[in-house]
């Protein structure tokens, strides 16, 4: 595992990162708030202006300069709240799981939150019966403190989500 490598994902990237989130909201369509129908139906051109947001950050986790994870990094804008990062979309395709490629992401995600000094809380949210997400987080020093019932319905089926935050 020693050749995956973790980077902000940038412009020159947009096509490798829409396949990895496309590939994720196929695989785990119970973990995000976005579809796949949805999704793939966005304009490439929209697909790149993402990479302008300068709020955000895309890390991107690569083996051979294949995509295999992606994670996002949200920082809030408003004033009373510009303190607070948010991580979305953490994903690893099914073959590269336990092997440490998200404790990377995380790694690397918290490495950057962490270089803005205004930042001291961190948030995410994650599906209750993602017990390997959740082992993750905690790890990484993050706490349940919420719960959200039927917070997503993917095909018929509802989902409750765990809301969880890390203190810096």
């Amino acid at each position: 595992m020693d050749t995956i490598i973790i980077k902000k994902a940038n412009l020159t990237d947009w096509k490798q990162y829409k396949e990895i989130r496309l590939d994720a909201l196929r695989t785990n369509p119970e973990s995000f708030g976005s579809s796949y129908e949805e999704e793939v139906k966005i304009p490439i051109s929209k697909w790149k202006e993402n990479f302008k947001n300068k709020n955000s950050v895309r890390l991107i986790a690569l083996e051979n300069k294949k995509a295999i994870g992606i994670l996002v990094v949200v920082f809030e804008t408003a004033i009373n709240l510009a303190h607070i990062a948010n991580i979305y979309s953490v994903y690893v395709k099914p073959e590269y799981r336990g092997k440490g490629v998200s404790t990377k992401l995380m790694n690397h995600a918290l490495e950057i939150i962490k270089s803005k000094k205004i930042i001291n809380k961190v948030k995410l949210s994650v599906v209750t019966k993602q017990l390997s997400a959740i082992y993750l987080y905690e790890k990484f020093g993050f706490r349940k403190v919420g719960e959200l019932r039927k917070e997503l319905k993917v095909k018929g089926n509802y989902y409750d989500e765990y809301i969880m935050e890390l203190i810096l």
